[in-house]
């Protein structure tokens, strides 16, 4: 009863205290704020790659299993019995020891610097795992893990951080420190998208010399936890940032059709986000980009025409000050449609189908005066009026001598009376 109260009390206070410490050296993000954050983690990116070199201890310190292996791995490698056996199973006594142990080196590594900061936050993020790994399913378990991922968060090793914030949602779905651990992915998510903007790398490239970064798929990996994100926590602060955010990343890549997707998203599913004439105005670039020209399909055209409309309507103060572009991508959608229209009656007048190629050039004449489609199709129209309507068939006197195809009856007639379906039976 004790443990469970007072030593509980004891715990979540000083975690409350710690992170105040903590709050000194490293920069504490909130919700809707993360470019200072961004910011510093650019800046120690590049102080790495320019060659900075950091002292190394003097004194090799004592390891111990707590200390030297990673828990994951080990208890992989080893077996869940064989741990129990080897008596490293469930024990509450030694798991607030451990705890303890790992919240008082990370308070002295918030009031360092250089390689010692980092070489304790990585030493009390080892403990905060082994101390949730031999308590489960408990409170402690719980502020273990939150502490784990926030020991790697400000160590700089954001894929193990990550790993920590994902096993405390997926332990604890209610977490108090729910609305913090998504903070921190979404930043993970927006470093490393900007990181891979500045510095890009192949997908298939193993990354060995930034900590920072995953092994692999730096892009990829950023995605996933962004996707994540918006899933796990879909009424959450940060949930229609991660979508944007996501979309953003999408577009930058060239992949309009996944952008345009998750910008449609956005606007249906976050009706009152600030991101809501972003996503309008973006969409309307991604439909236009992924149009492929007049032998493709049409439907980004009316897509993109439909959101102008919407920009105009819903958001008169913004769409006054991209007039230009919204006016010139209105043009662009009419070309292209006229264009399509003048193509397709064409192809038909290649074919000796007058009268549908007709078709099409009166509606170009009709609808779409103000290109230079309608006085082309004009032309057409003059050029082929005298002509047949349909191509001439040749032989005709030697297709008429085959009957034509007549239409099989069915096994079964539908419409007979009933008794004649019975006596069928």
């Amino acid at each position: 009863m004790d443990f469970l109260g007072n030593s509980r009390w004891r715990r979540r206070a000083g975690a409350g205290l710690l992170l105040l410490i903590a709050a000194a050296g490293c920069a504490h993000l909130s919700p809707k704020s993360s470019e200072r954050r961004l910011e510093e983690l650019m800046e120690a990116r590049a102080k790495r790659a320019q060659g900075a070199v950091e002292p190394v201890p003097s004194q090799k310190p004592k390891m111990t299993i707590a200390d030297a292996a990673d828990v994951d791995e080990w208890v992989q490698k080893i077996g869940k019995s064989t741990v129990s056996l080897a008596g490293y199973g469930p024990n509450r006594t030694i798991a607030q020891e451990t705890y303890d142990a790992a919240e008082q080196k990370y308070n002295e590594a918030a009031t360092l610097e250089g390689s010692e900061r980092k070489k304790r936050f990585l030493e009390a993020a080892k403990q905060f795992e082994w101390a949730a790994f031999r308590w489960p399913d408990s409170a402690l378990q719980e502020d273990a893990y939150f502490m784990a991922g926030e020991a790697y968060f400000f160590a700089d090793q954001y894929s193990k951080a990550a790993e920590q914030y994902e096993k405390l949602l997926k332990g604890y779905p209610n977490s108090r420190y729910r609305e913090t651990v998504s903070a921190r992915r979404f930043d993970i998510g927006r470093y490393w998208i900007e990181v891979n903007r500045k510095n890009p790398h192949w997908p298939l490239t193993p990354n060995f010399t930034d900590e920072t970064r995953p092994l692999w798929d730096t892009p990829g990996e950023a995605l996933r936890i962004l996707d994540k994100l918006r899933l796990e926590d879909p009424t959450g602060k940060l949930a229609d940032d991660a979508v944007f955010a996501t979309a953003n990343a999408h577009f930058a890549r060239g992949d309009y059709i996944t952008a345009s997707g998750d910008y449609k998203a956005l606007i249906e599913t976050y009706p009152h986000s600030e991101h809501q004439f972003d996503a309008h105005f973006m969409r309307l670039q991604a439909e236009l980009y992924r149009y492929q020209g007049a032998d493709y399909s049409g439907e980004s055209l009316d897509e993109a025409e439909k959101l102008i409309r919407q920009i105009k309507k819903q958001f008169p103060n913004e769409a006054e000050k991209h007039r230009v572009y919204l006016n010139r991508s209105y043009l662009k959608i009419r070309f292209a449609k006229a264009d399509r229209l003048y193509q397709r009656g064409l192809y038909y007048e290649k074919q000796g189908y007058n009268r549908s190629a007709a078709i099409f050039y009166n509606k170009v004449v009709s609808e779409f005066s103000d290109t230079k489609f309608a006085a082309e199709a004009q032309e057409r129209l003059e050029a082929i009026k005298d002509l047949p309507p349909e191509p001439v068939k040749h032989l005709k006197w030697f297709v008429d001598l085959f009957p034509e195809r007549s239409i099989a009856k069915p096994l079964i007639q539908t419409d007979a009376p009933q008794g004649a379906r019975r006596k069928t039976r």
